[in-house]
């Protein structure tokens, strides 16, 4: 077994980061949650509509559950946590 180059590890982590956290919100904006505003999910029959696309109602369960979070943390606090 090889040791670990840590050199080439402390170098990449903090790019790691980066990556992490633009994935994060890129996710969080794809339902409809971004920095400057979180646009409101429309129920219509078993489906919930989040930015025009359609969702089974349990998505928008779970979208309200994640929306509370970034009401109550912040937005960078929770995109922070989540990444």
């Amino acid at each position: 077994m090889q040791p670990i180059n840590r050199a080439a590890l402390k170098a990449y982590t903090p790019q790691a980061r980066m990556d992490f956290l633009e994935a994060v919100r890129v996710w969080a904006a794809f339902f409809g949650i971004t920095k400057k505003k979180i646009e409101e999910p429309t129920a219509k029959g078993d489906t919930a509509v989040i930015r025009g696309k359609e969702y089974p109602k349990a998505i928008a369960t779970k979208r309200a559950s994640l929306e509370t979070r970034f009401k109550d943390q912040g937005y960078q606090q929770t995109i922070e946590a989540l990444a």
